[in-house]
């Protein structure tokens, strides 16, 4: 890891924020009292949990709704 350059750009260096995220995206909703999840339970949701997170949720449900457009109208046309 190049420390000097990233300092530099004012990026972070330590684990904290990573860790940080990860309590927040996963621990808060995954970790809560008395929920028992299967893996393939958390890998379904964990990424729509954190496009929730980020705000990002909107966007992405835009670019999946205009895909399956593309991928209905693909099938009729064959």
């Amino acid at each position: 890891m190049k420390y000097d350059i990233y300092s530099a750009n004012g990026w972070f260096i330590g684990s904290g924020v990573i860790e940080s995220g990860c309590k927040t995206i996963v621990c808060q909703r995954f970790k809560q009292s008395g929920m028992i999840w299967s893996l393939n339970g958390v890998k379904s949701l964990l990424p729509l949990r954190t496009l929730l997170k980020s705000n990002r949720l909107d966007e992405y449900l835009k670019f999946y709704k205009n895909n399956l457009k593309q991928v209905a109208f693909a099938t009729l046309s064959a």
